[in-house]
């Protein structure tokens, strides 16, 4: 078979980032090798869902975060069980329905996006907590202690909520 839009690319940068990837398909050896040749990746073929479950669930317990992408039928459960999931446009109803994302194109460049945006969200968000936190741990005792009037600190909060709000902004930006 052939590979999906953007599949090398997408492999490549994901590899790239440090991410280990793996065909785990219900195809014959032979179909699965060529494409894993490809991609330069490994694989395990003639799975059944139950298999590609198993594999999922010993990488997790090894402490590995788990994308799976899919577009079978027999990939649901592992879609279901999985810490982030992707179907494919062509994916079956019930597949789409268990996957977090669905990249309507087809094109698997779409992975990477998901990626890097995952990691900016994350940045974003410590960034966030940090801020909080460290507002909260100078401004409530300042304020505990009489040093702030009680309107002062009110307004100190609504803006550093404010803040944090107009910083999660920031994921809107491409």
């Amino acid at each position: 078979e052939t590979l999906r839009a953007g599949a090398d690319e997408a492999v490549t940068q994901l590899k790239a980032s440090g991410a280990e990837i793996c065909i785990l398909s219900g195809d014959s050896s032979e179909r699965v090798a060529n494409i894993a040749r490809q991609l330069d990746v490994d694989f395990l073929a003639s799975c059944q869902p139950k298999d590609k479950l198993a594999r999922l669930q010993q990488a997790q317990r090894a402490g590995a975060k788990v994308m799976a992408i899919g577009d079978g039928l027999n990939d649901a459960p592992l879609l279901s069980a999985a810490d982030v999931s992707v179907a494919v446009a062509s994916a079956t109803a019930l597949t789409k329905a268990q996957a977090d994302f669905v990249i309507a194109e087809g094109d698997l460049t779409a992975l990477i996006t998901i990626v890097s945006t995952a990691k900016r969200c994350r940045r974003i968000i410590r960034q966030n907590l940090y801020w909080a936190d460290g507002y909260n741990l100078i401004g409530i005792p300042f304020a505990s202690a009489g040093f702030v009037a009680p309107l002062l600190a009110a307004i100190g909060m609504s803006l550093s909520s404010l803040i944090v709000v107009l910083s999660a902004r920031r994921l809107r930006r491409g």
